[in-house]
């Protein structure tokens, strides 16, 4: 039979811990709700309240929604939410003020059948990025294809340049000729005369798959002035050189993007093992200008290798690297100089099992990304140890295991008042938070 045991309690500032009285610590509690741990009184307070800013009008509850914050400047925030059904609303983030959303003329049909394709959990479908006024919607769930409509004829073949200005002293405007090399179709080129310019210039192979199916990629919407949006799709860049076998296409072609980053002045784009940069400082342009010849600043197709098949489905620019989740591993592409297509590479660094419900988030001068053991929620706390000079993540729901639900759908992070919220399942009136002191 156990006894009674009597003794001071200096403080209650560390949090709630399942593991059993004799074991956890004295400033440690069985559980905590509505109130908030204090290191400087060393007790516990109320919580702060909720401050209702304002009705939400256009939520058709009889959808799922996912939200995306667009925290502008000082004077302009925004919240984007985004249902299961394809709706897309904006609100003033101070007030909830409905804003005015629109459509490019004519593509309100296409851009509605990608946002609605897929689940009908729309946190679970979309991942978004906002550079300045751009806010690039992924739904996670379309497959990505080519554009199978060819642009042309190639007239004829030859071995070298000079054959062919040899055999064609005076060509048509436009008309397009492949240089084989006489060696491999790896080595192949096409070349058209303008009548303009007068002289040859490479191009593309005009039978091949050039260009994106639109209905398939991302889409776009711009804010155009105070309180209003276009929603549009992406004016891709089509291959303008080379051909399907020189200037492949990216490597995840034919599965879903998984999330979109923005990092060193490129866009990469995340999909099945493979995460493709674009062009430095030209988001939408995902092919090089030369089909023999690799620039510093032509795209980067980085594939997440190791002892298994890795998918990938997060990333997030941490410490002036670029940490990337698969479902049980790590990876960054850890190069600190100019991103090029010869200095980037992807290292793995850590093997955690993640769960692909939410994105990673950085709070300080740490990054947490979520998990789920057995039904129970887990969050992990990946940094830089100097000690080790590595990489490592500690499990800081490890003492409190079964109290976190399974299935973490979201986390956000206050750096003002180091609290890490987190949501878990379909419920949208419970938060946890972790506290850092």
């Amino acid at each position: 039979m156990g006894k009674l045991i009597e003794e001071a309690i200096p403080a209650l500032y560390n949090g709630v811990s399942r593991q059993p009285a004799s074991v956890r610590m004295t400033s440690q509690v069985q559980d905590a709700l509505n109130l908030d741990f204090s290191i400087v009184t060393g007790g516990f307070e109320k919580r702060d309240p909720l401050q209702h800013l304002g009705t939400l009008v256009g939520v058709d509850t009889a959808y799922s929604w996912t939200l995306h914050a667009i925290d502008r400047d000082e004077t302009e925030r925004y919240d984007v939410m985004v249902s299961s059904n394809g709706d897309v609303e904006v609100y003033d983030g101070f007030d909830g003020t409905a804003q005015t959303v629109s459509f490019a003329a004519g593509q309100e049909a296409a851009i509605t059948a990608y946002l609605t394709s897929g689940s009908d959990n729309a946190k679970r479908r979309f991942s978004f990025l906002t550079i300045v006024d751009v806010t690039y919607i992924v739904n996670r769930e379309v497959v990505t294809a080519m554009d199978t409509a060819s642009t042309g004829t190639v007239i004829s073949q030859y071995d070298t340049f000079a054959d062919l200005t040899t055999a064609v002293p005076s060509p048509a405007d436009g008309a397009i000729y492949e240089i084989t090399g006489g060696a491999s179709e790896f080595d192949n080129y096409f070349v058209a005369w303008s009548a303009a310019d007068n002289q040859w210039i490479e191009t593309v192979d005009p039978n091949g798959q050039n260009a994106f199916d639109v209905t398939t990629m991302p889409v776009t919407m711009t804010r155009t002035s105070l309180g209003n949006f276009e929603l549009a799709q992406v004016a891709w860049t089509e291959r303008t050189v080379g051909s399907e076998n020189t200037v492949p296409a990216p490597k995840w072609i034919g599965s879903p993007l998984t999330d979109i980053v923005f990092y060193k002045n490129r866009i990469g784009y995340l999909g099945a093992s493979n995460i493709y940069f674009s062009q430095a400082g030209d988001f939408t342009n995902l092919w090089p200008d030369k089909a023999t010849d690799v620039l510093d600043s032509d795209p980067i197709d980085l594939t997440a290798t190791g002892s298994r098949v890795s998918f990938l489905k997060w990333a997030v620019p941490y410490r002036k690297t670029l940490f990337m989740t698969a479902d049980r591993v790590q990876f960054e592409q850890s190069n600190t100089g100019l991103l090029t297509p010869f200095t980037a590479s992807i290292d793995e660094t850590t093997a955690y099992s993640t769960t692909n419900l939410t994105k990673p988030v950085i709070l300080g001068s740490e990054l947490y990304f979520a998990s789920e053991v057995s039904g129970n929620g887990i969050v992990y706390e990946y940094y830089f140890d100097d000690a080790s000079l590595s990489n490592t993540a500690d499990d800081v729901t490890k003492h409190v295991l079964g109290y976190v639900p399974g299935s973490i759908t979201r986390m956000a992070a206050d750096p003002a008042s180091g609290k890490l919220f987190v949501m878990c399942g379909d419920s949208t009136s419970d938060l946890y938070v972790y506290s850092v002191y």
